[in-house]
C-alpha cells in the first residue's frame, strides 16, 4: 500500500528562457502557444534540431487551432456553439481522457465546465461577480456524464453543456510535441509550459520549483526522468473583481473559485495529461480527499501539497525532491 509522508515543499516551475540557443549540451526554442510560454530543448548533437524544434511548435499551434474554446474554427468552439463537424482524432482523444480523469477524480476534474468559466469570465469583464442564479444555470448545464464519445464523434445531451480543456490541455501538447520530438529522432529531451513539463530520454533533469509566492525564490529542485510535473495554485492565476482577487480554478461542484486550505499542488506522473488533470482535480478537492484518492493506487502518481506553513509530499515524490529553503515546517 502506498503511504503519504509529511515533507518539503513546492510550487510553480522554473526556466531560465532563451531563444533558439544552443546551451549546456542542449538546443532550444521558445515561442507564445496556447496563452503562454513555450520551450523545446533537444539534448546531444543533433544536425536536424532546429527543423525537428520547428515540427513540435507546429504539433502545439495546430492542437491549440483544434481545441482551443475561443478559436472560432476550433472542434472546440464548434462542439460548445454549433455541433454540427467531424471532429478531429485529437479532440476526440482528449475528450475520452478527460472524461476518464473526471470519472476517477468524482468529477473534481471537468472539462464541460465551460459554460462556468465563460460566466465567470464574462462577469470580471463587466467588474461584478455572478448572481446565484447564474451559478446554478452553469452548474446544471456542466457533467462528464452528459458527454457521449464513439470512434468519429462527440455528442451531448444538454445544449448548453461547453467543454473547455484549460486543465489538460497544455499537459496533453507536451506529450504530442515530445512524441513528435522522438519520432523524428530525439533521444532526449524536453517540452515545458511553465507549469507544466515532460522530459524524456536517459537522463536526470533538475526542475527548479518556486515558492508559493511573488518572490520568485526557489523552494527546492525535482528530479525527472522520463515523467511529466505540473503544478496548480492559487497565488498567480486569478479573477479580478471589484478590486478583490479569486483564484482561476473553479470547482465543477459549487461554481465558485476553489476555497481550500492547499496553495499549490505539484504532480509526477507518466503523461503530461495525467499530471496536468490531476493537479487541478486536486487542488480543487483538498488534502483529505487528494491521500486518499493516492491510496486507491487507481492512477500512478506523487504529489506534493502546500498546506499553510507544511508541505505534505507522498513517498515518491519525496524521493526527487530536494529542498532549498526552510520557510515551510516539515511534518511527519
Amino acid at each position: 500500500m502506498k503511504k503519504m509522508n509529511f515533507s518539503v515543499l513546492l510550487l510553480a516551475i522554473v526556466f531560465v528562457l532563451s531563444s533558439c540557443a544552443t546551451s549546456g549540451g542542449y538546443q532550444s526554442s521558445n515561442f507564445f502557444v496556447m496563452d503562454t510560454l513555450a520551450e523545446v530543448r533537444v539534448y546531444g548533437a543533433n544536425k536536424n534540431a532546429g527543423n525537428v524544434m520547428i515540427e513540435a511548435k507546429k504539433v502545439a499551434e495546430d492542437l491549440e487551432a483544434k481545441i482551443s474554446a475561443t478559436k472560432e474554427r476550433s472542434d472546440t468552439y464548434a462542439f460548445n456553439h454549433v455541433q454540427a463537424k467531424d471532429f478531429s482524432a485529437e479532440f476526440i482523444e482528449l475528450t475520452k481522457l478527460s472524461i476518464g480523469f473526471s470519472e476517477l477524480t468524482d468529477g473534481c476534474f471537468d472539462a464541460t465546465a465551460g459554460t462556468l468559466i465563460h460566466l465567470w469570465k464574462g462577469c470580471e469583464e463587466e467588474g461584478r461577480l455572478p448572481t446565484e442564479q447564474e451559478k446554478a444555470t452553469a452548474l446544471n448545464a456542466l457533467g462528464y456524464q452528459k458527454i457521449q464519445v464513439s470512434e468519429n464523434s462527440v455528442t451531448k445531451q444538454d445544449v448548453a453543456l461547453m467543454m473547455d480543456f484549460g486543465a489538460i490541455g497544455k499537459g496533453y501538447a507536451a506529450d504530442k510535441m515530445a512524441e513528435t520530438l522522438k519520432q523524428n529522432g530525439v533521444s532526449c529531451g524536453m517540452v515545458s509550459f511553465v507549469s507544466s513539463v515532460t522530459v524524456f530520454g536517459e537522463r536526470d533533469f533538475k526542475i527548479g520549483i518556486r515558492q508559493p509566492d511573488t518572490s520568485g525564490e526557489l523552494c527546492g529542485y525535482v528530479t525527472l526522468r522520463n515523467q511529466s510535473l505540473s503544478v496548480s495554485g492559487d497565488y498567480e492565476r486569478f479573477y479580478e473583481i471589484d478590486g478583490q482577487r479569486y483564484p482561476h480554478i473553479l470547482d465543477p461542484k459549487t461554481g465558485a473559485p476553489v476555497s481550500s486550505e492547499l496553495h499549490s499542488v505539484a504532480v509526477i506522473a507518466e503523461s503530461g495529461a495525467a499530471a496536468d488533470a490531476l493537479s487541478t482535480a486536486i487542488f480543487v478537492m483538498g488534502l483529505q480527499k487528494a491521500a486518499e484518492l493516492y491510496q486507491k493506487n487507481e492512477l500512478d502518481f506523487e504529489l506534493l501539497c502546500i498546506e499553510g506553513d507544511r508541505i505534505v509530499v507522498s513517498g515518491g515524490f519525496a524521493c526527487q525532491f530536494e529542498a532549498k529553503s526552510d520557510t515551510y515546517r516539515i511534518v511527519s
